[in-house]
């Protein structure tokens, strides 16, 4: 592969070309997310052996969360605000460490598959993603205490938000990949995916919209395609690590 800017000879992992420091080719050629959602996607489609259980089972989960977020916003009249929301925070505390922990086990489920070692291994690891979402209220509380009163604060607020989406992208497989502190993740994130950062923001919203699709489809998408999210995600983690792009930040 060659730079298009000077023609030097540049490697797949090289989003910056070494001689002339311009910006290369190799996100759009190599690391494009869509790609990466329509590769799984095509897997699962021609998959005979998907495993129904798995999808049936979170499917439900996220039905649950949404039934308990509709009751909280519609139905519920809370005596004051602060109490509001503190149960809303505790709907996403609850279900929302859930609900992220497959992005980070699909490796481990293609190596010792569904059973009663992948439970043992899932309740190892979940105190890890229940931290993750606990740190990530008090920040998501921080940036909204923050941004109050100003109407240009509110669109700051909007920035922060969507900005810090895609920071945590990454985070729920990297929790399970690498041996580190949350801290840690979060540099290596913040750093590591710097120049994939728009990658980061389609993907969340990505993501988003097919989950739109497998629920208004009444939530019958969920049992064929609801690990496709999961598989995608865990899968361009994994092509970015291969091509040696967060090397230089897990030193």
């Amino acid at each position: 592969m060659r730079c298009r800017h000077c023609n030097a000879q540049i490697k797949n992992s090289d989003l910056y070309c070494p001689k002339c420091r311009k910006k290369t080719q190799s996100i759009k050629e190599n690391f494009l997310i869509w790609n990466t959602l329509k590769e799984s996607y095509l897997d699962e489609k021609e998959n005979e052996n998907y495993n129904f259980k798995f999808n049936l089972f979170f499917g439900g989960i996220i039905f649950i969360f949404i039934l308990l977020l509709g009751f909280h916003y519609f139905s519920f009249n809370y005596s004051s605000d602060w109490t509001r929301y503190l149960v809303e925070n505790s709907i996403f505390l609850i279900f929302v460490p859930i609900l992220i922990v497959p992005f980070g086990i699909q490796n481990v489920v293609m190596e010792i598959g569904y059973g009663k070692e992948l439970n043992n291994y899932i309740f190892k690891i979940f105190p890890k993603y229940i931290l993750f979402v606990l740190i990530n209220i008090a920040i998501f509380a921080l940036i909204k205490f923050l941004c109050i009163g100003d109407p240009v604060l509110r669109l700051v607020r909007v920035i922060l938000v969507l900005w810090w989406l895609a920071v945590l992208l990454p985070m729920p497989v990297m929790i399970n990949k690498y041996n580190l502190n949350l801290y840690k993740l979060f540099k290596l994130s913040l750093r590591g995916f710097e120049d994939l950062r728009w990658q980061m923001f389609f993907g969340y919203i990505l993501i988003l919209l097919m989950h739109i699709a497998m629920i208004l489809s009444f939530f019958i998408g969920y049992l064929r395609f609801g690990n496709i999210t999961y598989i995608s995600l865990n899968r361009y983690v994994e092509k970015v690590d291969e091509n040696e792009i967060l090397d230089d930040y897990l030193k």
